[in-house]
Order: C-alpha cells, then structure tokens, then sequence
C-alpha cells in the first residue's frame, strides 16, 4: 500500500498571512507551483491557490502595466483575504486512496500533509497523477523537471496544537 508520505513534496513553499496578494502571485510564477501555504508566525492558517489569484483579477493584471487600478488595489491587499482557512490535511502515513477519496470528496487539489502537528509536505493532484503514471515523485526530479512543488528557501513550520480540519 503506498503512503502519502511516499508520494508527496517534501519541501513545501510558504508566505507569511500579511504578504501582499502581489507577492503570492509572484511566488507562484517565480517557482510553477499551484499552491502556497499561508503561515502566521510559524503556524499554518490557510492556503492560497493559483485559482484563487486568478479569480480574484481582471485579465487585464497580467502586468501592473496593463492592470486596472482596482487589480492594482486587489494585489496590495494581504494574502489572508483570499486564502482558505483551515485547510484540509492528512499526515503521511494516510493511503494514497484516502487522500484521492478526500480530495475528490471536497472538490480541491491539494491536502497538506501533518505529522506530530508538524507541516512536513503536501501531496497534489499532479503528485497522484505521477503515482498512477508510475512517474517518480516530484522530490526525487531533476531541477529541470516541471515539477508542482519546487524546494523552497530553507524554511520550517509548526502547526497549532489544534488538529486542522479533516483529521
């Protein structure tokens, strides 16, 4: 039976709760990811999505050139306006049927991956996609690879005491 913990990105990217939407955009381009885990002080209070970026834009913010003015005003607002709270989380010795059932069953993308109330990776879609392909997890690519997760600077973080929603 393979693991989340088997399958998923280890080295999760993050931005601070008071980050301008701005700076998330610019972190998911920057690293071709599809989600950034939203942190205050250390510990995980949402997360933000490439979608969520997008809906919340004209198609006109592609550039702060070409950007409206009330894109330009959406972008500067922090990130915590736009993240979903308490999000939905396994820990890495969940099978990776469960995790399909759970993300499928809410409609999403991505769980976040907990242990000992410790942040310790996220699995996506594309990472059980590579799975049912028989592709090696995103971790164990080459830095070329088009990978969903990409390591991030040296960073740590802690979860509340508090279990996150879905445990």
């Amino acid at each position: 039976m393979t693991t989340v913990g088997q399958i998923m990105t280890r080295h999760v990217i993050t931005i601070a709760m008071d980050e301008p939407l701005s700076r998330a955009r610019e972190i998911l381009s920057d690293h071709g990811i599809r989600h950034l885990v939203v942190l205050d002080q250390g510990r995980v209070v949402g997360i933000v999505s490439d979608r969520d970026v997008l809906a919340t834009l004209s198609p006109y913010a592609v550039s702060d050139l070409t950007a409206r003015p009330q894109d330009l005003a959406t972008l500067a607002k922090p990130v915590h306006q736009f993240m979903t709270r308490r999000p939905i989380s396994v820990n890495s010795s969940t099978p990776v049927d469960e995790a399909s059932r759970l993300m499928v069953e809410h409609t999403i993308s991505s769980l976040l991956v907990v242990d000992d109330h410790r942040l310790v990776g996220i699995v996506t879609s594309k990472d059980l996609l590579r799975l049912s392909a028989g592709l090696a997890p995103a971790d164990e690519e080459s830095p070329d690879a088009d990978a969903d997760e990409r390591p991030p600077p040296e960073r740590d973080s802690e979860i509340s005491a508090s279990e996150p929603e879905g445990e």
